[in-house]
This record gives C-alpha cells, structure tokens and sequence, in this order.
C-alpha cells in the first residue's frame, strides 16, 4: 500500500489513490462560460446555407497534394468567374462516423473544469511554439465550430460554412498551413479576412482513430496571426500536430474519467436503493392489506398471460413454449385469494424457468386438493434441471446456479415470500436429469412420430379431458424482421389429437404449395348464405406448426371440415384450388378462414388482399375471414379492415372468443 510521510507521532498515514484522479488539477483560473448564442457572424447571408456534402472532386479541386509535407498547403487553380467568392467549408468524408463519436467523447465536455483548464496549458504551449498571435482550440459539430480554448480571443460559436477551422477538418492533410492567405485565391475574399483582417493561418485536426485503423477529425489547434508570416518550420508543424494529438488523448481520457464517476454514482445509488428495500420495502409489502376476494382459474391464467407476454415480446433469447393445464370441473370452481399477489408469486417461477429453458416446453398445471382447501400449481419445465448441490440454496437471496445465468437471482426468493404471505410454500418437489449421446436423425424423427401417435391416444381415453392454453414464441424467418411475430398465441380447448377420419374430420387434404391451380372464368356457382350453414368448411394459416395443430384441434370439437396451410402463398393457392373445385360442383365451398398475420414466403395482409381478388374475378362471393394474430396494434387493425378482413381477433384468443365469432357470422353454427 503506498503510505505518506506522517504528520504526527511517527505513524505513517495510509494513502489511497482514487482511479478517476487522471488529469491534474490547473493552476489556470477557470475558463469563462461559452456564449449560448452564436457569435461572431462574419458572413450573414450564408450563415442559414446548408454545407455542401463531401465528393471524390473535392479533394482534388480544393485540398490538392503537395510533394513537401511540411510546405505551404497548394492552392489549386481558381475556376472561372469566381472573383470576390471564397470557399466554403464541406461535409468530411465520413461525416456521419465523425459527429457520432463526437457526441460519444464530447457530450457534457463543458463541463469539465479541469479538462478544460488542461486545454488552456496547450493553447499558451501553441502560441510559444509559433510565435503567431491567436491560437484556438475547438470541436466541431454538424452546424457550429465551437471554441474551447483560445489566446488573445474570446470564446465563441459561429458558423460552420464560413469557419477556417473547418477546412482544417475537412482536408485531408496532417498540417492545413496558409502563411499568405492574400496569395490563396480559396480564402482571400473570405470573411475572416475582409472582416477580421487575418493574414496567416495553421491548423491540425484533433483526430480519433478507430480499431480498424480509420481516422475520424472532430475539432482542430490553430494559431492565427493577422500579418503575413513566414512559414512554419517543420518543428513547428510538428510540435502543432502533436499538441493537437496530446488534445485527443486528453479528449478519451476524460470521457473515459466521467464513465467510471458514472457506474460509481450508479452503484452507489443501487447500493443505497438495495439497502433501503432490504430495511423497508420487504416490511412495506408484508404490513400492507392483502385485496383478498373470488377468482377463477380463468382469470388466473389470463393475468399470468398478459404479464408473460410482456417479458417473452420482443427477446428474442426465450423461444420455450408455455402450457396452462387444468381439469375441466375447475371452470365451476371460484377461490379467494389475492390475484395480484399469487400473479406475482408464480410469474417468478415461470420466468425462471424460461430463462433456464432455451428450447423446450414448460407446463403450469393448477389442481385443487381433494379436501377444496389448497389450489396447488406445479411448474414443469424440460430445462436443464437444478445440481443436488445447489438444490438447497435456490430460494437464498441472490443465488444463481450458473455464473451466466440471467437475472439478478432474486426471482425464486421473492415467490417464496410472496407464497409466504398468502400462507403459501414454494417447493422444489423433483428433479430429473437426462443424459443425452449422439443418434442418428431418422431414428430420432421415427421414435418422435411413435411417441407423439402414442400421447395421443393416452389423452384421447379420459374422460374429462383438460383446458388448455398455450404460448409459443415465433419462429424466425430468414430475410423476415422478427419486430412483429406473434411472440405469445393462446388457445383453450380440451384436448389436442389427430382429427379422425371421416365427415367430421379433414374433408381435404393439405395442399401442395407446388401444385398449379387455376379458377374456372366465367364460373356462377358462389358461396351460399352463411346464414343458414352450420358447419362451414374452414381454411386454417399458421406457419406456427403447435398454433396450425391448435386451430385444426378447434374444429375437430366443434366438427368444422378444414384444410390447412402454413404460409400465405400455399393459402392463396388452397383456397383457389378449393374453389375452382366448388364451382364445378367437385367440392365444398371454404366459407371461413383464419389466417395468420407474421408467416414467410407471403404474409396474411397479401395473402387476404389476393383472396379477396380471386373471389372478385371469380364471383365466388365472400368467405368469413378472420385475422387471428398476437401483434395488436391500431395500424394492423386498419390494415385488416382495408383488405377485407371481416374480423381482427388477438391472441391468447379463448375458445368462447372463437365461437362468438364464428356464431355472429354463422348463426346456425352449434357449439356442443
């Protein structure tokens, strides 16, 4: 530890140093404030004129090479019909880049006293060098050169156009050198020589340079001199180019200075938040009146949907599907409890198992004991299961069992606490490990296909059969944004199998999306009435294969005829096909269609606008179509509503939702 001489009794005084301490205290006096307003104007006529973009020409016809580095910078050939015009200052070449890292290593640099008393030092350092008469140092933004510091003039922000400096900054030279502005036909007639009576000016760009080696100008260090000089001596330039130099590292340094008192305050202040919430807020919550009153499982679900929904949109990191499961006799029965409280406990639970489950199924069955006196939740999750070792310290206040766990590992604490105060218990009741090992795809996929047939038929033999709701992240598809996918899609209904065989079942099969269809002209056959029909044949679109499975599992219970397609283009082509059949008297009319919004290949407003195409050239009439998304937004309902959607229904979409639906435009239609 390094120790300081001691100031009494012989005992040495400990010394700690601060990281932050990176730039020494000036013993310049304070800067004086920057003007808010911008000053001087030396060409008002222009001052509002948009600064020209940058061009492969410019360089060549206004900052030409030179063969000496260290020379006078060369003034090209004037054009024609240029007397009494100066040139004005350009977009840099990677403009965009520059003003970025500019507010990036700039913003609040005014700010900064001691920065700022550190640029004073180098301005003192630029005019001893050169003996010139002014020297500023300045950053410039996309409309502004803004002075930081300056010898012999004042602070100032003036115009970009007009300003010397922004040549400086825009040319592609370490030293933009004018000893004899009066010989440069560039600048002679400009106004910081007709107005201000500048002679001789040098400059070099404060640079900043990337990682893949590009440099990036944001600010310049000039001396000025308002007599005619002689030329800087190659010394000279360099020492300016340095100092300049010298002006970015203390540029980086001080953004990196105000970063670490940043995360410190911000530590500082969780510090304090925490400790404060360990004294009171777990107190707060504990004293405050439970809102006790009759809820059903119902609203149970829904509530843990909704806030779901909110955690999976738009993460792309969860794409585990979630069930809600439940015996059928709970739809009579009521329990009082505190619904917002219960949400909170077990929303905990299912998020952690959605972070700890990339990829698999998480199951939230809810039952009653047999006594009515205790509803009981069991969250299952095919995650990567919990370490016995770790097993007893879950529910311990920030305990995470993996170093890259998400969270902040208070999530199963505060549903134990939560459970606490309803007279509840969290509990960890198995845990089940599975080995994996390579295998061949083909067995896979058959051993897949077995179980799958066999679960089937497991749940097709009892009797009450469960409600069901399911939530399902979207699949992402290449080339399409992801921003709008369907990130949570919910159905209930009792149970999910293979519809059967027969009337009641798929009347059709699915379509090939390659199969060529066409509609017969001049075709008069049309849909009938929907008034009298009961069992409309419906076209289902989903590229969600569970959601595809869900909506076909809806119209075997209600007995609805279907076919199906898992994308716009194989919908448009089914639906044509269909038809054409119809027409001919080969087929059945589709008169009701649920179509998906966020699928590949076409979406569900293309695919609806073709739809309605066909049925217009073909007076086929009008099939039901309903728009059946988890995207909701005013936009979308407009959208649907212009290309002919005859409803707009958002997911988690009920089963009563459905049939109400269906009845309002169907009223023969029975549900049973």
């Amino acid at each position: 530890m390094p120790t300081a001489t001691a100031s009494s009794g012989g005992r040495p005084k400990p010394f700690f140093p601060k990281t932050d301490a990176v730039i020494l205290s000036s013993k310049h006096e304070p800067q004086p404030a920057l003007p808010q307003s911008v000053w001087p104007i030396y060409d008002p006529e222009n001052a509002d004129k948009p600064i020209e973009p940058w061009n492969p020409e410019v360089e060549k016809n206004y900052y030409p090479s030179q063969d000496d580095e260290y020379a006078p910078s060369t003034a090209p050939n004037a054009p024609l019909g240029n007397a009494g015009q100066y040139l004005r200052s350009f977009l840099t070449e990677n403009e965009r880049l520059r003003t970025s890292m500019l507010w990036y290593y700039t913003r609040d640099i005014l700010n900064e006293p001691e920065f700022l008393s550190g640029l004073q030092q180098k301005a003192n350092l630029a005019q001893e060098s050169s003996g010139w008469d002014f020297v500023v140092i300045g950053i410039q933004d996309l409309n502004y050169y803004i002075r930081l510091a300056t010898v012999g003039l004042p602070l100032a922000m003036h115009p970009r156009g007009e300003s010397l400096c922004a040549h400086t900054i825009a040319q592609p030279h370490d030293i933009f050198h004018l000893p004899n502005m009066m010989e440069d036909w560039r600048f002679r007639d400009c106004p910081y020589a007709k107005a201000a009576g500048i002679r001789a000016y040098a400059g070099a760009p404060i640079r900043l340079q990337m990682e893949a080696g590009e440099r990036v100008n944001i600010g310049s260090l000039t001396v000025i001199s308002k007599t005619v000089q002689e030329p800087l001596t190659k010394l000279q330039q360099q020492t300016l180019a340095r100092l300049a130099d010298w002006v970015a590292a203390d540029i980086v340094q001080s953004a990196r200075a105000k970063r670490q008192r940043e995360r410190r305050r911000i530590s500082e202040l969780l510090s304090a938040a925490q400790s404060e919430a360990d004294n009171t807020g777990w107190a707060d919550i504990a004293m405050k009146d439970r809102q006790y009153a009759l809820h059903t499982v119902y609203e149970l679900e829904t509530e843990l949907s909704n806030e779901m929904r909110k955690v999976i949109s738009d993460d792309t990191r969860y794409r585990a599907s979630v069930f809600f499961n439940h015996d059928s006799q709970l739809d009579f029965v009521s329990f009082k409890t505190d619904l917002g409280l219960l949400r909170d406990s077990l929303l905990q639970l299912i998020i952690n198992a959605i972070q700890n489950t990339s990829e698999g199924i998480i199951t939230v069955t809810i039952t009653v004991q047999p006594d009515h006196q205790q509803l009981v939740v069991d969250i299952e999750d095919t995650g990567r299961g919990i370490h016995p070792d770790d097993q007893k310290r879950i529910f311990e206040p920030y305990e995470k069992v993996g170093m890259h766990s998400t969270g902040a590992g208070l999530g199963l604490t505060l549903a134990s606490n939560f459970a606490t105060l309803l007279h509840g218990s969290v509990n960890l009741v198995w845990n089940i490990f599975y080995v994996t090992a390579p295998f061949l795809t083909s067995t896979m996929i058959s051993a897949l296909k077995d179980a799958d047939n066999y679960l089937s038929e497991a749940k097709a033999s009892r009797e009450y059969m469960s409600q069901l709701a399911l939530l399902t992240p979207p699949e992402t598809h290449k080339g399409q944004s992801t921003d709008k996918e369907d990130r949570i899609s919910s159905f209930f209904d009792r149970q999910i199998t293979n519809p059967p065989a027969g009337n009641d079942g798929l009347l059709t099969p699915p379509f090939d999306p390659n199969t060529e269809t066409s509609a017969k002209a001049g075709s008069v056959a049309s849909i009938p009435s929907s008034i009298t029909i009961s069992k409309p044949m419906a076209l289902l679109v989903d590229d969600n294969n569970i959601n595809l499975r869900i909506l076909q599992m809806y119209c075997t219970k209600r007995g609805l005829p279907y076919c199906s397609a898992t994308d716009g283009l194989q919908a448009v082509e089914a639906f044509a096909k269909q038809q054409s059949l119809a027409a001919n008297g080969e087929g059945t009319w589709i008169q009701l269609i649920f179509m998906d919004l966020q699928m590949p290949v076409c979406d569900g407003f293309k695919a609806t606008q073709q739809i309605r195409q066909l049925e217009k050239e073909n007076k086929w009439g009008e099939s039901i179509l309903f728009i059946v998304t988890g995207q909701d937004s005013q936009s979308d309902r407009t959208t649907a509503e212009e290309v002919g959607a005859d409803e707009f229904l958002v997911k988690p979409a009920p089963v009563k939702v459905l049939d109400r639906n269906v009845v309002r435009h169907f009223p023969a239609f029975k549900v049973g």
